[in-house]
């Protein structure tokens, strides 16, 4: 029978003998031992191999129950092939169903917050509004409890969230929305943004007083760019407009255009802000009369709306019913007839309207089951 000190020394062993074997066990499963590899091909370009060792650092994660890690290299995925909508879409609804395990802290939660911002991100971009709200809502859901320090909520999650609401029609959510933003303390160019956002939904109400309350907030922000300063005014002459005061929104909307210089093919946002600028100078001058001055205008806008969004898209659609609207002023029914069709073709690609010709025969109008949620198909049927 061995004595007390034997017996000790042996449980001492095997007790080091036991941790040795575990330190060389994590050594093998050890998750982070392809990072360097990873780093290297990705520096070199060489992605796709990168993600093969990418999906094999999930597998070792796994292994330790390292969900953080396991969610944040789900992530690291979808940056690397963010280019590719569906094939990302994929990955990211995989990254939540095969997780084994439901998050418990605030650390394992972080992940799941950013693919679902990611996904709000590429369904927004793939024209599916609803659907990117959903996934902005959770992602929202997810901030909202943990309140991540470094994460900008209000430009990854309730500007879009906010302005896609904005889109579906759903304005006092974007309100709601945007006036969470404000409480985050943002800068005054995020800020005059964010007036700019709640100025356009209250004027999709029919609010058009407290739209311009809020667009002239913005402007009252100092040190604001001078693009900030466009769409403000911009947004502030349509406004106008629509309050009836025609000759005040030409002066403003062309005081816009004053601001607004684009600096190459890829600044679209300023394109796209000019663009706003230009129609809306366009119809106060169709109103005013000025017909020459509103083609100029409204003919400028689609050029630069081609070059922010395509030949398919909501702005071109505005920009054809502003060329409606100017040949119906002049009295040319069928160019006006001709511009509300490309009008609906901007926004519904698979419609292909007929020449606008009363002596042949055509369909006027797109099939029922074309028609969708989107103002712009509404007043172009006008």
């Amino acid at each position: 029978m061995p004595t007390p000190y034997v017996f000790k020394t042996t449980l001492v062993f095997l007790f080091l003998l036991l941790q040795s074997l575990l330190l060389q066990a994590q050594g093998h499963v050890d998750p982070h031992q392809y990072d360097s590899k990873i780093s290297s091909l990705l520096k070199k370009g060489q992605e796709e191999i990168a993600i093969y060792y990418l999906n094999k650092k999930t597998l070792l994660a796994k292994k330790t129950d390292s969900l953080a890690l396991w969610g944040q290299t789900q992530v690291d995925i979808i940056d690397i092939i963010e280019s590719d909508y569906k094939r990302s879409l994929a990955h990211m609804d995989a990254a939540w169903v095969n997780r084994w395990r439901e998050p418990k802290t605030e650390e394992e939660w972080r992940p799941f917050m950013l693919v679902f911002t990611n996904k709000g991100y590429f369904l927004k971009e793939l024209g599916q509004y609803w659907q990117a709200n959903q996934a902005y809502e959770t992602a929202a859901k997810y901030y909202e409890r943990f309140q991540y320090l470094g994460f900008d909520v209000v430009y990854a999650i309730y500007k879009p969230l906010g302005s896609n609401y904005i889109r579906l029609g759903e304005n006092d959510k974007a309100i709601a929305v945007f006036q969470k933003a404000l409480a985050h303390g943002p800068n005054n160019e995020d800020l005059s943004g964010l007036y700019s956002n709640i100025g356009s939904a209250y004027w999709n109400k029919g609010d058009y007083l407290i739209a311009e309350e809020n667009y002239r907030k913005g402007l009252g922000l100092s040190d604001i760019s001078d693009a900030k300063k466009g769409l403000l005014l911009g947004r502030l002459a349509e406004t106008m407009l629509d309050l009836g005061r025609t000759a005040e929104a030409a002066r403003t909307a062309t005081k816009a255009l004053r601001l607004l210089h684009p600096e190459g093919p890829d600044d679209t946002e300023i394109f796209e802000y000019r663009a706003r600028a230009r129609r809306i100078a366009g119809l106060a001058n169709t109103k005013l009369l000025k017909f020459a001055e509103a083609q100029r205008f409204i003919a400028g806008a689609l050029a630069d709306d081609r070059v922010s969004s395509g030949d398919t898209s909501r702005e071109v659609g505005k920009d054809y019913i502003a060329f409606s609207k100017l040949y119906l002023r002049q009295g040319r029914i069928l160019p006006a007839l001709g511009a509300a069709d490309k009008a609906l073709s901007a926004v519904i690609p698979s419609f292909h309207p007929g020449p606008a010709n009363p002596h042949i025969p055509k369909s006027p109008n797109p099939q029922i089951n074309q028609f969708y949620e989107e103002n712009t198909i509404f007043e172009a049927l006008t």
